[in-house]
């Protein structure tokens, strides 16, 4: 009789090698699965790492002079920069009051890009309505502005800022902030006045970025006005608006009139970066009786801490030759707060006093 013909995927030594075959695949799988479950929260934090991060935390690593060398590196948040009197009146850590909310309702009209800043026929401006009032300074009294540049982008600098400065130093926030608004109020609680950055072309465009709303040469008046007036509807509350850089975009009459022109009719100043104020722009803040002012002191965001404080020994003895005034544009960055807190505490015993970045724009308004 003839053998009957088994085929060999029925036969019972392939069925054990697929059995065990299998059985091996399953072990090696549910081996893959628990180092994977075990060990999510390791890869997961280690792909982060990995990964650029789109905002840039600083983080306070000084002191502020005078508190015995703490190290705060939990800044206050911005509703804690203030406490309140007996009689329920807020004040700021440096003992003065907050300024009155904003905006008033007599300064923004409505448009598509937001509240933009106007003045009314009797003469209030958004300058003189939200600037922070000055101390009293005598003719012939150095003094020094000092303004915090482009904060916005991270809330830890922006808090670090409210908590340990005095209220005499004005606060500059970028239009690129995802919440400026309420940057504008917490600054204005804290009874800092604020000033908006105008995003302008530099030097070195396109090699530095401005940003994707600044004003470029080779932009048309109408898109430029369109990036002028989105800067202006980012937030309302603010006193002026300074150049981001050092730029010549202003010197050129044509491309610069209307939009200077805009500007000094909404009421607003303007302050510029650079030893002095281009003078186009002063002929037609001239024309509108518009404040504006140069300043002659912006510390790069690169700057390491030595050469932070040559700037500031610079302009204060700047301040004490010439008996008058210099702004000092300072960057968010921890070694240029406690360089300056250091610095601004040798201001009584040097005969220099501290005043908002208005008081330089418009001393006799």
């Amino acid at each position: 009789m003839s053998e009957i013909y088994t085929p060999i995927y029925r036969s019972p030594l392939f069925l054990k090698g697929l059995a065990q075959g299998g059985a091996a695949v399953l072990a090696v799988y549910a081996l893959i699965f628990s180092w994977l479950w075990l060990g999510a929260e390791q890869t997961i934090a280690g792909l982060e790492e990995r990964l650029p991060a789109q905002n840039i935390e600083i983080e306070w690593t000084g002191h502020r002079p005078g508190d015995g060398g703490h190290t705060d590196s939990h800044p206050h948040s911005a509703n804690s920069a203030h406490s309140e009197d007996a009689d329920g009146q807020k004040t700021t850590p440096s003992g003065s009051t907050s300024l009155t909310p904003a905006p008033s309702p007599y300064l923004v009209e409505d448009s598509k890009y937001g509240p933009l800043p106007v003045s009314t026929h009797r003469g209030l401006s958004p300058f003189k309505a939200y600037r922070r009032p000055p101390p009293s300074i005598s003719s012939g009294t150095p003094r020094v502005h000092l303004a915090i540049d482009n904060l916005g982008l991270s809330q830890k600098a922006f808090e670090t800022a409210l908590s340990s400065f005095p209220a005499d130093v004005s606060l500059i926030l970028t239009p690129y902030a995802a919440h400026g608004q309420n940057l504008v109020d917490s600054a204005r609680e804290a009874g800092h006045e604020v000033w908006l950055s105008l995003p302008v072309e530099p030097p070195d465009f396109p090699f530095s970025d401005p940003g994707s709303r600044a004003l470029l040469k080779d932009l048309s008046l109408e898109g430029n006005k369109d990036h002028l007036f989105w800067c202006l509807g980012r937030m309302t509350g603010y006193t002026g608006l300074i150049s981001s850089r050092i730029t010549d975009f202003f010197s050129h009459e044509t491309r610069a009139r209307d939009l200077l022109d805009n500007i000094f009719e909404r009421g607003l100043a303007f302050v510029e970066r650079g030893d002095g104020v281009t003078p186009y722009i002063e002929r037609r803040a001239l024309l509108r009786n518009a404040p504006v002012a140069a300043a002659q002191y912006s510390i790069p965001a690169d700057a390491a801490g030595v050469e932070i404080s040559n700037i500031l020994e610079t302009a204060a003895t700047d301040a004490l030759t010439t008996k008058n005034h210099v702004i000092v544009i300072l960057p968010p960055i921890p070694a240029a707060y406690y360089a300056a807190l250091k610095w601004i505490e040798e201001f009584p015993k040097k005969g220099i006093v501290l005043a908002p970045l208005s008081a330089a724009a418009a001393p006799d308004m």
